[in-house]
């Protein structure tokens, strides 16, 4: 179990970002906000709050949409160099 915020951070996006697709254009895209909300609850049942995880990562739905772009990236570089 993480004990510090950012460590939490990596441990949810881990199990709960899937590269499905890019996001919409539009930021945040609704599942960015919707992981956003989701990692606030999670968070918080774990002793972190809302303030603090906005304070480390900011905006917290922009920060998943961001989060949901280099996920997208992330594979296709894997296909791309599956198919070489």
């Amino acid at each position: 179990m993480a004990t510090d915020l950012r460590s939490f951070m990596d441990d949810w996006l881990n199990e709960n970002l899937v590269a499905v697709s890019y996001p919409a254009d539009k930021v945040p895209d609704p599942e960015a906000a919707r992981l956003a909300e989701q990692f606030v609850a999670e968070a918080v049942g774990h002793g972190f709050t809302e303030d603090s995880a906005r304070r480390v990562f900011g905006d917290l739905p922009t920060f998943m949409h961001k989060q949901m772009e280099a996920a997208a990236d992330a594979e296709v570089r894997r296909l791309a160099e599956k198919d070489d």
